[in-house]
């Protein structure tokens, strides 16, 4: 081959190369178009019924015009006799440059974002505007709505009831009592939560652009069973409440018709309208850009690192306690000190009976700061309050726990556990055994260990020793030689 045909053949082989190149690029897309979001019906449109049989046009006598008139319409058309009135809408169609006359009933009836046209008697849906070619996919703003390790286990579209209706959400599987977040900010629209019945337990959150988020399945069990007799739904949460993306609503389960299936979130986005939208891509996005934990939370306090009294605040908060510590209420917060309050609705919840007040008891100066010798300076500058009172908390000592343990040790049992609402309003002018009595009552009966020490009237005790020891002390772990072989809450 000589130079000049080598050459050229080289510039013809880079031609079709380029040539090949630019065809096989795709086609840029647009970052200003979005597609719509997808609706139940673009996956599975409605079947039209079937067109009407086309019938030959009838004239007046003396008229020119043919039999079968040229027309895309499907609707007969014929002509009314000489004499004839209706009240029926009339219209003039021109066609061959014949002047017919033609009786139609239209309508037009909108539901939701469909529109679907009825003419001559026959409803048709009307076709939708095709989605557009090459746009970015519709993303909503959202949260991922499960604090920790989840996945997806049934898309949107799904077959329910062997295909007689379609899934208008998108499942995601985690542990039961994982916490749930809401996906926006908003204002709580609806709350179902009727322990033991089927209406339990779901939360819709009306967002702050009027669009909604769904959530159901939430669990409806006590801790530890499949009983129906627990909550799922935040209990501070009613219509109205606002809340932020992020924001605890609620925990896993598997209430309504998830009873027999696994533990997960049903979780839907909704138009204005509240017509049902494809979240998987909005989903997809809250999902990659989510600061998810590396464990897999399974338990409704988000603090209290697999500690001893995790199980108990877990089956308390299901059974209807409310265990706040920040607005929240999922922080437990087990190493501040445990409040004469905090004591009460714990004694409240495990007797079912209103308790005697307990006494309590300013936190001291730390003991580091004594040596300033000057309180005001402690307080305001070493330990940055203004005032003691929201610098110190009032707590409850050992011996004021037993106290109130004592007292709940005679109260006769009330299902409480089971119908926290039913509780009795009694107790409030009782009062409560002498410490020491209390203290020697505990240990008869077994509660308090033989090697365990006096116990401390001047030691304030935190959150977690406060539930911990209630626990032990009332509904009936047995001690012995002070290990504590634990067991379930009645």
């Amino acid at each position: 081959m000589t130079p000049g045909r080598f050459g050229a053949a080289i510039v013809a082989v880079l031609a079709l190369t380029a040539a090949l190149f630019v065809m096989g690029e795709p086609a840029p897309v647009e970052a200003a178009v979005m597609c719509p979001p997808v609706k139940i019906d673009d996956l599975f449109p409605p079947e039209p019924p079937p067109r009407p049989p086309t019938t030959p046009t009838t004239t007046q006598p003396g008229t020119s015009t043919p039999t079968t008139t040229p027309t895309t319409e499907t609707t007969p058309t014929t002509t009314e006799p000489a004499g004839t009135s209706t009240t029926e809408p009339e219209s003039t169609t021109t066609t061959n440059s014949t002047i017919t006359t033609t009786t139609t009933t239209s309508s037009t009836i909108v539901e939701g974002d469909s529109t679907t046209t009825t003419t001559g008697g026959s409803t048709t849906p009307t076709p939708t505007a095709p989605r557009p070619r090459g746009c970015a996919p519709f993303v909503y703003p959202l949260t991922w709505p499960v604090n920790g390790g989840s996945h997806v286990i049934s898309s949107f579209g799904a077959d329910r009831d062997g295909g007689a209706r379609h899934h208008e959400g998108i499942d995601i599987q985690a542990p039961k009592l994982t916490p749930v977040l809401a996906a926006a900010d908003g204002t709580v629209a609806r709350v179902t939560q009727e322990m033991g019945t089927e209406d339990c337990c779901s939360i819709v959150i009306r967002h702050n652009d009027g669009w909604q988020s769904v959530y159901v399945h939430l669990n409806n069990d006590l801790y530890g069973t499949d009983d129906g007799m627990g909550i799922g739904v935040r209990p501070d949460l009613e219509e109205g409440a606002e809340v932020v993306a992020g924001e605890v609503i609620g925990w896993i389960g598997d209430s309504g018709n998830a009873e027999d299936g696994v533990d997960h979130l049903h979780f839907e986005l909704r138009t204005r309208e509240g017509v049902a939208v494809d979240p998987a891509a909005s989903l997809r996005r809250a999902r990659l850009v989510a600061e998810l934990p590396e464990t897999e939370p399974t338990w409704p306090y988000i603090d209290d690192e697999a500690r001893y009294m995790q199980w108990v605040a877990a089956r308390l908060l299901t059974e209807g306690l409310f265990l706040p510590c920040d607005e929240p209420g999922l922080n437990f917060c087990p190493e501040e000190v445990a409040d004469p309050e905090f004591v009460r609705d714990i004694v409240r919840h495990l007797t079912g009976v209103e308790p005697p007040l307990v006494e309590g008891r300013m936190q001291e100066i730390p003991q580091l700061f004594e040596s300033v010798g000057n309180e005001q300076r402690v307080i305001s500058e070493l330990m940055g309050c203004q005032t003691l009172e929201p610098c110190l908390d009032v707590g409850v000592p050992e011996t004021e726990l037993a106290r109130i343990a004592a007292w709940a040790l005679d109260q006769p049992p009330s299902g409480a556990l089971i119908y926290p609402t039913l509780m009795m309003e009694m107790g409030q002018n009782e009062r409560l055994p002498e410490p020491g009595d209390a203290e020697a009552q505990l240990r008869a009966r077994g509660v308090i260990g033989v090697c365990r020490p006096p116990l401390d009237g001047e030691r304030l005790v935190t959150r977690e020793g406060a539930l911990t020891s209630l626990v032990r002390w009332v509904v009936g772990p047995t001690v012995g030689d002070c290990e504590v072989t634990t067991q379930r809450i009645r």
